[in-house]
């Protein structure tokens, strides 16, 4: 039977001020193998991070990514072994969530050959999420600006300087996305806006001018 492997990266976003706009991807993955088989049954795999309390059923957030795609083409997920290998932590701001769905997009992109564009995979996700910054990195590779426009989401990629290594530091505390989103005020002042915008130019020019002191400045 036919059988797809997807290897996602990480990513870390919110990068200084880039609140939603900035993401890097790292080298650290999630693998997710998806096969057909002969019944009717959607069987999930799980290994590694979260393999003790993830769903293993349509709870499981990569199902909904997977059915995303199947709609697209008429069909529903049906006779489908999935295996889940995570090495990405989760909760700790790393888009776990981004990476799973990912694979589910580009997993049953492939399977079905519905010859999904970037643009639409990207959408598709961000739908999911309900932002695209994780996403985009985790997609595109490397640094990646993005932003919402009249004609649906951008990006840019940008080269990251090769001498700048990152260093994650992983808490022990547990922090899903959705929690640490719904602490965040829905209005902000005019003065704190402009603080961040202004943050924004200093950061992503000190970057690209290698000028490592101004960060200080950006953060």
């Amino acid at each position: 039977m036919k059988k797809v492997r997807v290897k996602v990266p990480a990513s870390t976003t919110n990068l200084g001020p880039g609140f939603d706009c900035l993401g890097l991807a790292l080298k650290l993955y999630n693998v997710v193998e998806i096969e057909k088989t002969t019944g009717s049954e959607v069987t999930i795999e799980i290994e590694g991070e979260g393999e003790a309390n993830l769903p293993k059923d349509e709870r499981n957030i990569i199902f909904p990514a997977l059915e995303a795609v199947f709609k697209r083409v008429g069909e529903k997920p049906r006779g489908l072994r999935i295996r889940q290998i995570n090495n990405i932590p989760l909760g700790r701001g790393l888009g776990s969530s981004a990476a799973t769905r990912l694979a589910g997009i580009a997993g049953a992109n492939r399977l079905l050959e519905a010859h999904l564009s970037v643009g639409e995979i990207l959408s598709l996700a961000t739908e999911l999420e309900g932002h695209p910054d994780n996403a985009a990195a985790s997609l595109l590779g490397g640094f990646v600006i993005v932003a919402y426009t009249s004609e649906g989401l951008q990006w840019i990629k940008m080269d990251f300087p090769p001498g700048l290594k990152v260093l994650l530091v992983i808490p022990e505390i547990l922090v899903p996305t959705r929690r640490a989103r719904d602490v965040l005020p829905r209005m902000v002042p005019i003065s704190d806006a402009v603080f961040n915008l202004s943050r924004l130019g200093i950061f992503l020019s000190s970057l690209t001018l290698k000028k490592w002191e101004n960060l200080v400045f950006a953060t």
